[in-house]
């Protein structure tokens, strides 16, 4: 079971033929709030959030037209948040990710920052993209792997 700004719940009813009524608690979790800003300082509407728990648990929002952002239903403990660029956007292509942000929960006034996109050329082999998936296709520095062909 699940509910917003509430820590998931799990409820096994072992005999249907229970005649009363069962009553389930939930645990109201913890937020993150913050901002979510263009490179050049400006709110960014609509961008995906994602927070991902210490349990490795992943919970995902959106920004608010004004950039703003909470995700709730968090355990106490670390989070690990980013922002990604906007999909449905004609500059979501001129965005990269923002960098990601260890918090604890509870935490407000964060700052996530997207960051331009740099251009980049070359090739791909061995692989059969449609022209969306390779728009989406995002590289990873840390796990860039430079050798010769």
């Amino acid at each position: 079971v699940q509910a917003r700004q509430h820590l998931p719940s799990e409820l096994v009813i072992e005999d249907p033929t229970l005649a009363s009524p069962v009553e389930l608690v939930l645990r109201r979790g913890l937020s993150v709030r913050g901002q979510v800003c263009l490179p050049d300082g400006a709110p960014a509407p609509q961008c995906p959030v994602v927070a991902v728990t210490e349990k490795q648990h992943e919970i995902s929002g959106a920004t608010a037209a004004d950039g703003s952002f909470e995700i709730g239903g968090l355990e106490p403990g670390r989070v690990r948040l980013r922002a990604l660029a906007p999909r449905d956007s004609a500059a979501a292509l001129a965005l990269s990710a923002s960098e990601t942000e260890v918090v604890e929960a509870g935490s407000a006034g964060i700052v996530l920052r997207l960051r331009p996109a740099a251009p980049i050329s070359g090739s791909l082999r061995g692989l059969e993209l449609s022209p969306r998936e390779l728009a989406a296709l995002e590289l990873a520095p840390e796990r860039a792997q430079i050798g010769s062909a």
